[in-house]
């Protein structure tokens, strides 16, 4: 899913201050595959991307924008604009 191992992802997100709880929940996991399918996986990616990455992961975002609410805020505080494959989505208004 991406160049970093899921345990090194899993390693530098204890090192940047991951809740515990969500810790709790991600640490018997052993890969990516079984990572994107938890009900949490779109927001532990915005989470990552804004926390760890400091930037854009493309090869999340399929995953992120399963969640309007995730997306939302991984548009305005990673990206910094609009997601082009989800401008049809209808969370955009007159405001933004």
């Amino acid at each position: 899913m991406t160049n970093v191992s899921f345990a090194t992802a899993k390693a530098r997100a204890r090192e940047q201050g991951a809740c515990a709880r969500a810790l709790d929940e991600i640490e018997p996991m052993t890969s990516w595959s079984e990572f994107w399918q938890h009900p949490n996986a779109p927001y532990w990616a915005y989470w990552y991307a804004r926390r760890v990455l400091h930037g854009r992961w493309m090869e999340a975002e399929p995953y992120i924008i399963r969640s309007t609410k995730w997306t939302y805020y991984y548009a305005c505080h990673v990206v910094m604009g609009l997601l082009p494959e989800v401008e049809p989505v209808a969370f955009w208004d007159n405001r933004h």
